[in-house]
Formats: C-alpha cells, sequence, structure tokens
C-alpha cells in the first residue's frame, strides 16, 4: 500500500543544540502518525537518535565519522529519493546544505528553525550565520519565542517569513506539586537548595554561577547549589571547584527524573546570556519553583516566561551583588517564594503539549498548501 501521507524531513545539528531536538522529539512524537516523518542528525546524539527510533521514526545520522562534504552528499542523495514535501532544519551546516540542494530539487517549503537569538551577534561564526538565514531561499524563519521573533521584524526583506511556534512540556499533576510545596513548607533543614538545569556550554554561563559562590561565600551560607546537566564544560567547572575548595556546589548528570530534584529545590537558577524559550525554565515553573535568572536583552524569550516579581527575580546584569540579593530575599522570605512559585505554575500551564500539537498541525498543513 503507497504511503500518501505529506514528507516531512527535520534536519538537526548535533548536541550544540539538544535543547532544540528534545523539544521537538516532543512534537514529532505527537503528530508522526499523521506525517511521514523522516530526522537527519548532523554529528548525532545519542540518545536522541534511539528515541525517535523507538517511536518507529527513520534517522540517518550525518557527520559524525565523515567529513562535512561527504555527509552533505549523503543528505543530497537521500532527500533526493523522497522528495520532501518540507524540510526543517536547525543549525549552521543543516541550513547552509539544505539552501544549496533547495535549488537541486524540489522542495515545497523550506522552514529554517531559530534557536537562542542574540541581538548583538557577536560571535564570528553567529554573525555570519545571522547574515546568512536573512538572505537565502528560506519560506518561513520559525522561532519558539515571540521576543526573539520581534527582533527580526524590523529587517523587510524577511519580516513576513517570521513565525513563532511555542514549546510545551508533560505537566506535573497538581497533588504532585502540592506534596513537594508540603514538603518545602514542613521542612526543618537549614538548607536552602537551588537547582540549575542546563547542558554544560559557554553560553549558558555556569561559571558565573560558579565565581558567585566562591566569590561570596560569605553570604551564601547554607545555600547549596545543584547543577544537573553534561557537556563539554562539565570538568573544568569540577576542577575548578576542587581548586578553589569552593562550598555548596554539586554536580549530577545522570538523574532518572529531574522532577524529583526539582521537587526537592527551593528556587532554580539560569544565568544563560541567551536563550529561546529555555524548556529547563518551563520545567522548573511546572514544578512550583521560582526563578532567578539573567534579563538579557529586550529580545531575551526568558523574559516570557520570568516576570520579575510575579514568577520570578529577573537580574539585570552579572554584577554579584544583585544576584546574592534575589537569592537571599527568595531564602528569607518564604511567602515571598510560595507567591513566585505559585505564579510560575499558573503562568506555564498555557505551555501544554496538547496545544503544541495542534498548532503545529495548523502550521504545517499551511505550508502543504503553498504552491510550489
Amino acid at each position: 500500500m503507497i504511503d500518501t501521507r505529506p514528507t516531512i524531513v527535520f534536519v538537526f545539528a548535533s548536541a550544540r543544540v539538544a535543547g532544540i531536538e528534545v523539544a521537538w522529539r516532543d512534537i514529532i512524537r505527537l503528530i508522526h502518525q499523521e506525517y511521514r516523518i523522516r530526522i537527519f542528525i548532523w554529528g548525532g546524539n545519542g540518545p536522541i537518535v534511539e528515541s525517535y527510533l523507538q517511536m518507529g521514526v527513520p534517522v540517518d545520522v550525518l557527520g559524525a565519522d565523515q567529513g562535512f562534504f561527504s555527509a552533505a552528499l549523503k543528505l543530497f542523495r537521500l532527500l533526493r529519493k523522497g522528495e520532501p514535501d518540507v524540510v526543517i532544519t536547525s543549525g549552521f551546516y543543516p541550513d547552509m546544505v539544505v539552501r544549496f540542494l533547495r535549488g537541486l530539487f524540489r522542495i515545497r517549503y523550506y522552514v529554517t528553525l531559530i534557536p537562542g537569538l542574540t541581538t548583538s551577534v557577536s560571535v564570528p561564526k553567529l554573525r555570519f550565520w545571522f547574515l546568512n538565514i536573512t538572505s537565502g531561499p528560506v519560506d518561513s524563519y520559525l522561532f519558539n519565542s515571540e521576543n526573539n521573533a520581534s527582533f527580526f521584524h524590523k529587517y523587510p526583506r524577511v519580516r513576513d517569513k517570521v513565525e513563532v511556534m511555542k514549546l510545551g512540556i508533560e505537566h506535573l499533576s497538581d497533588d504532585k506539586v502540592m506534596e513537594w510545596n508540603m514538603s518545602r513548607v514542613r521542612s526543618s533543614s537549614e538548607i536552602f537548595r537551588i537547582i540549575c538545569v542546563a547542558n554544560m556550554f559557554p553560553v549558558k554561563n555556569h561559571i558565573f554561577l560558579v565565581n558567585l559562590f566562591d566569590a561570596k561565600r560569605d553570604k551564601l551560607n547554607n545555600i547549596e547549589l545543584v547543577f544537573v546537566g553534561k557537556g563539554p564544560l562539565k570538568s573544568e567547572l569540577q576542577e575548578i571547584c576542587t581548586k578553589r575548595n569552593i562550598p555548596g556546589i554539586t554536580f549530577c548528570e545522570n538523574v532518572p527524573d529531574v522532577n524529583d530534584l526539582l521537587g526537592s529545590s527551593d528556587a532554580f537558577i539560569f544565568a544563560s546570556h541567551f536563550e529561546g524559550t529555555p524548556m529547563a525554565i518551563m520545567e522548573a515553573m511546572n514544578a512550583g519553583l521560582p526563578v532567578i535568572a539573567y534579563q538579557g536583552e529586550p529580545y531575551s524569550g526568558v523574559n516570557e516566561l520570568v516576570k520579575d516579581g510575579e514568577t520570578g527575580c529577573l537580574v539585570e546584569s552579572f554584577d554579584m551583588d544583585l544576584w546574592i540579593s534575589a537569592i537571599q530575599r527568595l531564602k528569607n522570605d518564604k511567602e515571598y517564594r510560595f507567591l513566585l512559585g505559585n505564579g510560575a505554575r499558573e503562568l506555564v500551564q498555557h505551555y501544554t503539549l496538547s496545544r503544541v500539537r495542534i498548532a503545529t498541525k495548523q502550521m504545517i498543513d499551511r505550508w502543504l498548501n503553498v504552491s510550489v
């Protein structure tokens, strides 16, 4: 029997955009029965690949053990066989290659995903990537943050191509969060636990938090910082903590269920330089935690989630005294802490996977109705 479903191809970059891969994995899980989906991952990501295979979605890994041109040629051959209706890319190499390949065979609609964006565009590679995507044969630039998308609105040549697809999460039951809150209220522990969940890449700025706990250790008595995540900087950060004998910092990696750690924490902290819509913040808010986060630039997606004095504390700069003030306010004022945590839980209820599924299907169907 011939499969007449529209063909949707995703070409993701490697682990550098693992957050986007994970977010879209959840979306693909919701829609993969309605479309014929194929995944290409540039560089590979073991757990992600395995999760797609478990869904029955074909996955090809590109570039892991081969050069750039060999990976590009493999992608060309595989795409040419299927002539996809929609191709969605995320990352520098996938975007470059698919833009070139589009001139060689039919692709009805081409979308590039834009993860976290910095308006300063100060990193040379990011600057080149930004200039590149604003001049290529792209049909839609898809953001997961309204704030990020608004940055592109000032560029006439791409303004009409900007779209937003908000992400979603599986929601914890009210009973579970209430159980955690009651445990927090009744706790006799003097330790105030702050948790940070993020892969350990430079942009996530773990080093600032390490330096904070080092330089201000006299103001952080009975405060514990738990890092959850992995990445190339993990061993370096651990070594710094050991050499400087920094108290109060713990590293976790293989956590079966991060919600258990969130549930046993008192606040969430996030010092990332720039973001789209951070899934880690959404999950922390889902667990009823107030969030301390860097405010970032006006186009930061963090600001859509963290409302100062409503769902958390936005810190306007990396002045350590400002971060200490936010931490101590939450530690010393339990009523304020629970007020922000309840506000966070209420806001994140709008980011549901059921809404994402409906919105994604509507968007894809609209793309399919565009003439070639």
